[in-house]
């Protein structure tokens, strides 16, 4: 089939089309079948909708001048329509008009057209005078619709008066139920006014009644004086009615009787209206006829729901005489209805609206949806709402407005039968939608390279997508932020490896079904080029600040250690390579970069010797004794490295001793020389050097001259001391002494050092130090040696008897042996007979075998280590016990520190050791406890492991008055005893004493009862434990994070009061990660670090 070009046009909700067409048809023409080639003009009356013009559709094709065919689209047959009057008119030569009227169509393929019921079509026909039928226009015109699809025409209520309830000559009951009902409808009898009679004798089968008022010629008079029949119909619940007509009804009148009617309806006890007018002119006893009435046009009358009652009025009026009688009349004398109302009986569609209750806020595209299978939708919305799109399709689109608003919506559904029912749905606005503006760090404009960290802040519980380059986690979920005391984010980087303009987006989307999207505008800006840099070079540490330059181009800026203002500074650097780096910066602000290095050298570690004072006429004498050798002496009275007292002159004279190594750096260091006046006296003048350091002297020691000559000199900062006799010659001894402070520099660690000597796990080689260990000269190193330095520590006066001296002295001529016991403690001359200079001794200070050092890995735990204890108020007369844990220590060899508690406040009870430690009661030290002080000194050779919070030791009290917190009146004393922890190695670290949370007088409650301990170990490389104390019984949960906030692992459980531990296994973490306890009394966080193998 060819098809010729079409046209349309659309008016309203209808749409016209036609078009040409060549088509085989097999047609029948005055009843001869025959096959022809036509040209014919397709017509085409579709309904259509704002979205779609494919509605409902009727086709009319032409194919002959006395053929017209219609189909409708749901059923696409042909049929000819035969019952069309033609009439033909010949306009001018070329041209014929032919009108067609249509009745009895078929109805089918009309169906639902316009909503109501008709009869039939008109078309006119210009056609052009051809063989070939060439039409040239066409119109059709609807008479009006047919009826509706599946409404059948019934009797909704009829009445047979034929045989009437007590006898033939009776005018019938009041009211007369109907003898034809339909379904699904009720219908009530027919009923005579008040103002008419039934007196005297009927006539055979009719209903009516007498006594009409003469004289009225309208019906209002009749409806005055109640002359008047009515009826009444209404659907049942669930169901519609439309009616159509009353049915044409036979009447009989006497002579005398009305002439004239109307026939009237009214809804609900609303007024009455007039539907028509009719005319009784018959008399006959046979009775006459009365045309059926048009209902159907009366749109008041149609889809009558189950609450509207119509009731209809028959009112006869123009009576001649009361006495006249009028009656609906049986002139057949059948049992068919002689008078009846029809119409249809349709149930309504069920309807419901299916869609959220709860909604979000601002948001597009919420659907909602009616029954399916309806012909027809008509959608509204009221409130803060409104509708997307179409209004009359099975769903609608809704787009809600502001938050704790809320709207309704509405659809009145129309089945295929034309029955319509509404129905409505409020929605809440209740489900906010969350916020998703992004945050992006450093700025939206950055360099290529950099690392953008975008976030946002939006409830919690969300789930989150993010687009863009190079974006580091697409996908997430909120959680808590561990940086921040409240609220929830979420935050994840990304590095553009682009130039130019980019959009970062993001959809959040919560639990509860709302999302939102949010974007930020980047711009990547390209590096400059890389700079050059100049090479390697060194540099001594003494060497002076000095400018950087060979880097190109020029104009940019150096960066590094020791690097300030373009300057490098070796001093400020430190020792060892370093990586300096030049930068050059564009107008964009983007830098590019190269590296080179700069090592800082050494100068030599340079000491001096010590000369003492010599005479003015004394021969000159090489200098000597610097360290390293190779070195120049320089100064005055100094040449070729010899000095020449005479030279140089009387006085104080500052010698320097200069030493270059092999990278070309320079150390020196300085002494002194005083050359005196001597006489022909006998002096001795010398120094006391520190055993432990030679470059310190020990000062305020007495050295006391005997023999020939007596006399004694203190000792002066730097150690020197100088004595002077009278004489010229003799025999003398020259013994140096120090008693004071036997302690001092003594600490556990030096009991550790002397017992794992006995213990032969680590020897004190030192043979001076092998001196300073046995503390009661025994000649000996044994464990009594460290128990006196415990007891002595702990305050013990007999321990302190027994620490025989405080310090010993060694001529610094003589060489020590080992073991080193029978060395001389003072200096003998015999007959001497000129001046003693250089009579130098080393001190050595009994019991301090350690020289300490800081602890940088402060037991592993990184913290110092402390005693802990829960702070409470005190309440006079209460009897308490105060338990000290150790914070994590981690490799413990000596522990010493000493309490100090207000006698007026406390009175002290008793000590209890734990185990914790491995302490006795020889480890504490109560000897001035009148005072308020406690002393605990524990030392071993071997050392151990103290877990965070173990018991250590007990201390009773009764509290003697009240309103004081136990920290305001006990606190570590280091006045008599510093506080110190050793681990094996004798590494130092200082102790704290820590009080938790303040508490009321008994256990402790809450929240303050729950504590979180730093991981084990720390850093950790793959596995790691988490200790936590829980005040009591709970539900508890663990939760590890990185730094972007994703959770890495988690525990949760029913935990025990007490103390408790879970290991987590973190393979392939690394760097900073959170870790978070949350309980129903809280939430806690620590950080712990990551090792990556």
């Amino acid at each position: 089939m060819r098809i010729l070009p079409s046209r349309c046009i659309r008016a309203g909700g209808f749409m016209f089309c036609f078009e040409w067409k060549r088509k085989l048809f097999f047609t029948g023409i005055d009843g001869v079948q025959e096959s022809k080639l036509w040209k014919y003009l397709h017509l085409q009356f579709r309904k259509v909708t704002p979205t779609s013009s494919d509605g409902e559709r009727v086709n009319l094709v032409f194919i002959a001048p006395d053929r017209i065919c219609l189909s409708h689209r749901v059923n696409l047959c042909l049929t000819t329509i035969a019952s069309c009057i033609m009439a033909k008119f010949r306009l001018f030569s070329l041209f014929t008009l032919v009108l067609y009227c249509c009745a009895g169509l078929p109805t089918q393929y009309l169906e639902n057209f316009t909503g109501q019921n008709g009869k039939g079509l008109v078309f006119a026909i210009l056609r052009r005078r051809a063989v070939s039928y060439l039409f040239q226009f066409c119109a059709f015109i609807f008479i009006s619709a047919l009826p509706q699809k599946g409404l059948s025409q019934i009797v909704i209520g009829g009445w047979d008066v034929s045989t009437l309830p007590g006898g033939v000559n009776n005018f019938g009951p009041s009211p007369y139920a109907a003898t034809v009902t339909a379904a699904n409808v009720t219908v009530g009898g027919l009923t005579r006014g008040a103002g008419i009679s039934t007196s005297g004798t009927a006539a055979a089968r009719g209903w009516g009644g007498t006594s009409w008022g003469t004289s009225f010629n309208n019906a209002d008079s009749s409806v005055l004086f109640n002359d008047f029949f009515t009826f009444t119909v209404k659907a049942n619940a669930g169901f519609a009615l439309s009616l159509s007509s009353i049915s044409p009804f036979d009447y009989r009148r006497s002579a005398s009787g009305p002439s004239l009617g109307e026939i009237q309806y009214q809804i609900n006890g609303g007024a009455y209206t007039t539907i028509a007018t009719v005319s009784f002119p018959s008399t006959s006893t046979s009775g006459a006829s009365v045309g059926s009435t048009d209902l159907s046009g009366i749109s008041a009358l149609q889809n009558l729901p189950s609450s509207s009652t119509v009731t209809f009025r028959i009112v006869p009026y123009r009576s001649s005489s009361s006495t006249g009688t009028f009656y609906i009349f049986d002139t057949g004398n059948s049992t068919a209805n002689d008078f009846a109302v029809n119409g249809s009986v349709c149930a309504l569609p069920s309807c419901s609206i299916t869609g959220p209750d709860f909604v979000c806020n601002n948001t597009s595209d919420i659907t909602y949806t009616a029954p399916a299978g309806m012909a027809f939708y008509n959608w509204n919305i009221s409130g803060n709402g409104s509708i997307s799109g179409a209004t009359n399709g099975q769903s609608v689109s809704v787009t809600s407005g502001n938050f704790l608003n809320n709207y309704t919506l509405a659809v009145t559904i129309t089945n295929a039968n034309g029955c319509t029912s509404t129905c409505s749905k409020q929605s809440d606005i209740f489900l906010l939608k969350p916020p998703a503006d992004i945050t992006v760090s450093p700025g939206n404009t950055v360099c290529l390279g950099a690392t953008l960290d975008l976030s946002i802040a939006a409830a919690a519980s969300s789930t989150v997508a993010w687009t863009g380059e190079g974006v580091s986690d697409p996908d997430g979920a909120f959680i808590p932020n561990p940086f921040a005391f409240y609220g929830f984010d979420n935050v994840t980087t990304a590095i553009p490896t682009t130039t130019g303009p980019h959009i970062y987006g993001v959809t959040v989307t919560t639990d509860y079904g709302c999302s939102n999207t949010g974007s930020v505008n980047v711009t990547v800006n390209p590096l400059p080029a890389a700079p050059t840099c100049p090479g390697s070079s060194s540099a001594c540490l003494n060497t002076p600040p000095y400018s950087l330059s060979g880097a190109s181009p020029g104009g940019g800026t150096y960066s590094g250690r020791g690097v300030s203002a373009g300057n490098f500074n070796p001093a400020a650097a430190g020792l060892g390579a370093h990586t300096i780096t030049y930068t050059v910066t564009d107008g964009n602000g983007c830098s590019n970069s190269c590296t080179f290095t700069i090592t800082v050298n050494s100068p030599p570690n340079v000491t001096c010797p010590s000369y003492s004072n010599v005479c003015s006429t004394a021969s000159p004498f090489a200098l000597s004794g610097g360290s390293p050798g190779g070195g120049t002496y320089s100064g005055p009275g100094v040449s070729a490295g010899t000095f020449n007292p005479a030279a140089a002159g009387t006085g104080m004279h500052t010698i320097q001793y200069t030493v270059t190594d092999g990278n070309g750096c320079t150390g020196a260091c300085t002494f002194t020389i005083t050359v005196e006046t001597c006489s022909s006296n006998i002096d001795f003048s010398g120094k006391i050097i520190f055993s432990n350091n030679n470059a310190l002297g020990v000062n305020n020691a007495t050295v006391t001259l005997a023999g020939s000559a007596n006399g004694s000199d203190l000792t002066d900062a730097n150690g020197d001391f100088y004595i002077n006799t009278a004489l010229s010659s003799g025999s003398f001894t020259l013994t140096p002494a120090k008693t004071a402070n036997k302690l001092n520099g003594v600490t556990a660690a030096d009991a550790t050092a002397i017992q794992q000597h006995v213990a032969n796990s680590v020897l004190i080689t030192d043979l001076y130090k092998q001196v300073a260990a046995d503390v009661n000269k025994s000649n000996s190193i044994n464990t009594l040696d460290a128990s006196i330095v415990t007891q002595s520590l702990l305050g013990n006066p007999s321990a302190l008897a027994q620490f025989k001296t405080s310090w010993r002295f060694v001529p610094t001529s003589h060489v020590m042996t080992n073991p080193p016991w029978l060395f001389p403690e003072k200096r003998t001359y015999t007959n001497i007979n000129s001046p003693q200079s250089g009579q130098d001794f080393y001190g050595i200070k009994t019991g301090d075998v350690v020289s300490a050092f800081a602890n940088p890995a402060n037991f592993g735990a990184g913290q110092p280590p402390v005693l802990q204890d829960k702070d409470r108020q005190l309440q006079a007369g209460e009897t308490f016990m105060v338990e000290f844990g150790a914070g994590q220590m981690d490799g413990l060899a000596a522990f010493q520190c000493a309490l100090r508690f207000d006698p007026e406040q406390l009175q002290f009870i008793e000590v209890q050791p734990s185990t914790g430690l491995p302490l006795t009661m020889d480890n504490f030290g109560t000897f001035n406890i009148a005072e308020g002080e406690i002393r605990l000194v524990w030392a071993q050779a071997t050392e151990v492991a103290v877990a965070e919070t173990t018991p250590i030791f007990r201390l009773q009290f009764t509290a003697l008055q009240s309103g004081y917190k136990l920290s305001e009146v006990l606190q570590l004393d280091e006045s008599e005893l510093p506080a110190l922890a050793y681990n094996s190695a004798l590494a130092e670290s200082k102790i704290e004493l820590v009080f938790s949370e303040l508490t009321g007088t008994g256990n402790l409650a809450g929240a303050a009862g729950v504590q979180l301990f730093q991981n084990r170990p720390n850093p950790f490389n793959g596995t790691t434990a988490i200790a936590f104390v829980l005040p009591e019984s709970c539900e508890a949960q663990l939760r590890i994070f990185d730094v972007s906030g994703k959770m890495l692992a988690e525990k949760k459980a029913q935990y025990p009061a007490g103390r408790n531990e879970e290991t987590f296994d973190l393979e392939g973490a690394s760097g900073v990660l959170w870790y978070e306890l949350t309980t129903p009394f809280g939430i806690l966080t620590k950080k712990m670090v990551a090792l990556q193998k």
